[in-house]
């Protein structure tokens, strides 16, 4: 069993490599800037001395020092939106995870094998991978995230069903030839930050129309050929966060008092610092109803080989939701020329970018 998690672990990771790629470059990072309160200053002015200046005497010095958060945090949002959208919509890459989704249901699956007497039980794992084209090195790991960067939306997908038992019928006593079978799969993982879980629920009915044919004491054996359809749901949930790092944007900000004949500048430093982390929300459920032809050929008792045809019809969504993880702080402020007591207030961040309800293809061969 350790090796089928370590086996999902690294299907995991490399769905969450090409989300977190795409995805990138299609959100978009909105919100508010922190705010800095200042309660009172303390100012030290030439024959005067210390003075003490709070409440309304303040209300332009916070309008103006917030005003120039504001610009530099929205310089810092400009910034972030350069790192991370260029693009919008990522329909073809949820359309690819959907269809993934639907090859990989078809696990642990009895075609070509109805010729037991009683029951039969497999289990098993299945991976599905999209792409455009039927060559496995049509998309080379090393280059695909540069290609996902450049053209922000790519039809690709990876789906994994998971069967703990698939169990079969021969039920000859409603109908010669005729057998049922249902299959079951669960499982949920977390590992490094990153959450999957998968649930899959079938039923199935084989006819076998032309029955099977033994040779040299079974040696040899054709299983004949069998129609086959069902009914397949699977779902699939991957969860993890996306960090983003974005340089901390300093701001300066003057401003004079005046008592008596004196006046003393104060100035406002400190740094906005943006964190446009988000997590990424991947959830696939479809539908799938197959329906094949498939024959098969024992070979020394133990080895069974499946040829067949067929043709899925699919109902579902994909579903790809981005939701913000991080907010917009000030760091390291200070005043030079008295002390001040202030308040600062994070802001919440939105990211836009979320695509869903992406169906699979409709008929699939």
């Amino acid at each position: 069993m350790s090796k089928i998690y370590k086996f999902i672990i690294g299907v995991t990771f490399t769905s969450c490599l090409i989300l977190s790629t795409a995805l990138l470059k299609a959100a978009t990072i909105s919100g508010d800037p922190p705010t800095l309160y200042i309660n009172e200053i303390t100012i030290t002015f030439p024959v005067i001395g210390e003075v003490t200046i709070d409440g309304a005497d303040l209300s332009d010095l916070q309008n103006g020092l917030n005003a120039e958060i504001s610009t530099e945090f929205n310089n810092s949002i400009n910034d972030a939106n350069d790192e991370i959208g260029q693009y919008k919509d990522q329909d073809d890459l949820a359309m690819g995870f959907a269809n993934a989704s639907v090859y990989a249901s078809q696990v642990a699956t009895h075609q070509g094998y109805q010729d037991y007497s009683l029951f039969a039980i497999t289990t098993g794992i299945m991976l599905g991978v999209q792409a455009p084209s039927i060559d496995p090195d049509y998309y080379d790991p090393d280059t695909i995230e540069e290609e996902l960067e450049e053209e922000g939306d790519l039809y690709a997908g990876i789906g994994v069903g998971l069967c703990m038992v698939n169990l079969g019928i021969n039920t000859w006593f409603l109908y010669p030839g005729l057998y049922l079978n249902v299959k079951f799969g669960y499982l949920s993982l977390e590992h490094e930050g990153v959450s999957f879980k998968t649930t899959l629920l079938g039923i199935g009915a084989n006819y076998s129309w032309i029955k099977t044919k033994s040779f040299l004491l079974g040696l040899f054996k054709w299983r004949g050929i069998s129609f086959g359809t069902g009914l397949i749901y699977n779902r699939s949930e991957i969860e993890f966060e996306q960090e983003v790092t974005i340089d901390p944007v300093p701001f300066s900000y003057e401003h004079d008092f005046t008592e008596g004949a004196f006046t003393e500048t104060v100035t406002f430093t400190g740094n906005v610092y943006l964190d446009p982390s988000f997590q990424i929300g991947l959830e696939t459920n479809t539908f799938t109803i197959p329906f094949d032809v498939t024959t098969s050929v024992r070979l020394l008792w133990v080895m069974n080989f499946n040829l067949g045809a067929g043709m899925d019809i699919n109902f579902g969504s994909t579903d790809i939701n981005l939701k913000a993880a991080g907010v917009a702080r000030l760091e390291d402020v200070s005043m030079e020329g008295g002390e001040v007591d202030s308040t600062t207030t994070p802001a919440n961040l939105n990211v836009d970018g979320s695509t869903t309800g992406v169906n699979p293809s409709i008929v699939r061969a």
